[in-house]
């Protein structure tokens, strides 16, 4: 993808906020044009989990052009970064690694968490997603709160 520059939200969400979560997670040296969003980087970690939720909300990624195939049956990144929240995306991941979520907090991602386990168990105390949560029939994961 692009440098971001005139490029539009998309763009922007994956030279800017992803390598922000990077570098928060404990990533090494990034190119001297990634995470270069001051704003993001001075945020303290439960800010910083309900902005860049809510950048993923409005991030436009299914809109990136898909220029370069990938191997046969490997996705493209961006469409690993396009996951519903609910079903398992890496920025999520990140994010509840960053700053745990809360019962009590409302940030983008915790919100859709917390309406995904509604509707699927009738309550809204799973916060995190993991890969059981798909399959997991009420009960049967660990509940976080």
């Amino acid at each position: 993808m692009a440098h971001p520059e005139g490029l539009g939200r998309a763009s922007s969400f994956v030279w800017h906020v992803v390598p922000q979560v990077a570098l928060r997670l404990g990533a090494g040296p990034l190119l001297p044009a990634e995470a270069d969003a001051y704003s993001l980087a001075r945020l303290d970690p439960r800010q910083f989990r309900r902005t860049v939720g809510g950048l993923l909300e409005r991030s436009r990624l299914h809109e990136v052009n898909r220029v370069h195939a990938p191997a046969a049956g490997t996705p493209f990144a961006i469409d690993l970064l396009n996951n519903r929240i609910s079903q398992g995306n890496p920025i999520a991941f990140g994010l509840d690694r960053i700053c745990a979520p809360l019962l009590a907090d409302e940030d983008p991602v915790t919100r859709w968490m917390k309406a995904a386990s509604r509707q699927r168990f009738g309550h809204d105390r799973f916060l995190r997603w993991s890969p059981g949560f798909e399959d997991a029939k009420g009960g049967e994961l660990e509940f976080i709160c």
